[in-house]
């Protein structure tokens, strides 16, 4: 990414290709995310077994939200929880 991101709160759990999918939140806007949205988003991202980033994507509205739970199911789709405020 060539950026550091800050992220806090976060999950991390075994996907089954032997990687890992990692939640949180991130108030990062520079670090090349794509899309920010309000003052912190929740993100997720995907990493192989060797920490190379596969793919990441943040989530949110107007003001703060964060994943506080993530995993993967056994028909290997992404199932996350988190938080949002309204403002």
């Amino acid at each position: 990414m060539g950026a550091q991101v800050l992220m806090w709160r976060t999950s991390i759990s075994n996907t089954t290709d032997g990687g890992y999918i990692i939640g949180g939140s991130t108030t990062s806007h520079d670090a090349g995310l794509g899309v920010m949205f309000g003052i912190s988003s929740a993100l997720a991202i995907k990493i192989d077994a060797f920490g190379e980033i596969q793919w990441l994507q943040c989530y949110g509205g107007s003001y703060y939200e964060g994943i506080a739970d993530i995993i993967q199911t056994n028909d290997g789709a992404i199932f996350f929880n988190g938080l949002a405020t309204l403002h």
